[in-house]
């Protein structure tokens, strides 16, 4: 259901104009969970699907290095190093990007349009969910592969929305991770609350928590018009 609400009010959200890209995300969500089970072929496949999609789809090679390291302190610091290091790379290598493919040329002077739409809140509110994880529960990393997998690729997005907020290109690109979201969130919400008396009650309220800030987004947008696909809706 998290899944659906998200695939569906997203393309109603952003409008039709993404819809191929979007398909190039539900592609790549495919790509670590095949890893998982040791189908490096599949996974494989998975990738150059959804780079004949969407070309933007390339930041999903991260997928392949989140899946492989060792789950620890240090992965995690480099995941958090990696993340950052595409951020201060991106123009950089959205030049090259946009030197290949033509019609990328329209994001070289990102700083005339702005990816509003509450960015910044939303990577802080994922990283506070990824904090109570490590610091309640931080043993479920080490003894369930998927909820660690999907604690790092939610991570790597986090990273990119608060740091990348004023790169549109960027905003773009997390769609590839941030589609990890609505999975990891329900599954951190058991993994915390367990290691509660009243597990039901907190499980209650952290649902409540997820549901009110959704909502506070989701009108955020809509009340200031910002249902659009920045540069496309204002050129």
């Amino acid at each position: 259901m998290s899944i659906y609400l998200y695939i569906t009010l997203y393309f109603y959200f952003a409008s039709f104009n993404v819809q191929r890209q979007m398909l190039a995300v539900m592609v790549v969500m495919l790509i670590p969970f095949a890893l998982l089970k040791k189908q490096k072929g599949k996974a494989g496949l998975f990738f150059l699907l959804a780079l004949g999609i969407h070309n933007t789809s390339i930041i999903a090679i991260l997928d392949f290095l989140v899946v492989r390291i060792r789950k620890s302190k240090h992965a995690l610091v480099t995941t958090i190093s990696a993340s950052i290091l595409l951020i201060y790379m991106s123009n950089y290598l959205f030049s090259i990007f946009s030197n290949i493919f033509d019609h990328y040329k329209i994001y070289d002077n990102s700083n005339e349009y702005t990816a509003s739409g509450g960015s910044i809140l939303l990577g802080i509110f994922i990283f506070v969910f990824i904090s109570a994880t490590l610091i309640i529960n931080k043993e479920s990393l080490y003894q369930n592969a998927t909820i660690s997998i999907l604690l790092y690729l939610s991570l790597i997005a986090t990273i990119l929305y608060i740091l990348g907020a004023k790169n549109t290109l960027v905003m773009r690109m997390v769609d590839y991770y941030s589609i990890f979201v609505p999975l990891f969130l329900p599954k951190t919400i058991n993994v915390i609350s367990e290691k509660f008396t009243y597990r039901m009650l907190i499980k209650l309220v952290l649902i409540i928590i997820i549901m009110l800030a959704g909502f506070s987004l989701l009108y955020y947008k809509l009340s200031h018009n910002m249902g659009g696909i920045v540069p496309y809706s204002t050129l």
